[in-house]
């Protein structure tokens, strides 16, 4: 049985994000995959700062969930991570896991493996000209992995990224099961 992490970046608990990543869950229970849902709301990730590089000489030296986190999504077969926009970029939430990578990665070979098996999926309201779709297509790019990510702008769907669900939408969850049925 495959197991599958699913991380919901997301700012509210029952938001787009999450409620995403739960339907991905119960809809896809059945293709003998184990799936784990981690609500980064629940863990406590540090940015990178005021510790003189510890994590280049020996190890990082916060005190938080990332490495945790980390170890659980190298352990897994599959990797899904659902990040909302806030400001024409990614959370910041997810750029502090990202940067935190340094500790964990020391090198290329392993990081490309992990993206391999990881998949992104982008929410909000994203415009055409959105630096958001740059930044989450920027890390498998670098390592020519195509594929890999899919972005779900609410306005593309007539709702509002706050107040309705993308899961609520008809359109929205075709796209959703055709991205499925390329990962799994």
């Amino acid at each position: 049985m495959k197991e599958c992490i699913l991380v919901s970046f997301g700012g509210r608990k029952n938001g787009n994000c999450s409620t995403l990543l739960s339907y991905i869950k119960n809809e896809f229970l059945s293709n003998n995959i184990k799936f784990e849902l981690i609500d980064i709301l629940n863990l406590s990730i540090e940015s990178c700062g005021d510790c003189d590089y510890s994590c280049f000489n020996s190890k990082c030296s916060k005190s938080d969930d990332i490495q945790m986190l980390y170890k659980k999504l190298i352990d897994s077969d599959l990797i899904i991570i659902c990040i909302p926009v806030y400001g024409n970029h990614l959370c910041s939430k997810y750029f502090a896991f990202n940067e935190r990578g340094q500790d964990i990665w020391k090198d290329d070979e392993s990081y490309k493996a992990f993206l391999e098996k990881t998949f992104l999926i982008g929410i909000g309201n994203i415009s055409n000209s959105n630096l958001f779709k740059d930044e989450l297509n920027l890390i498998f790019d670098e390592y020519s992995i195509k594929n890999h990510t899919l972005i779900l702008s609410s306005c593309e769907y007539g709702v509002s990224s706050i107040n309705d669900r993308l899961v609520n939408n008809n359109e929205c969850l075709s796209k959703i099961k055709e991205f499925m049925k390329k990962i799994l």
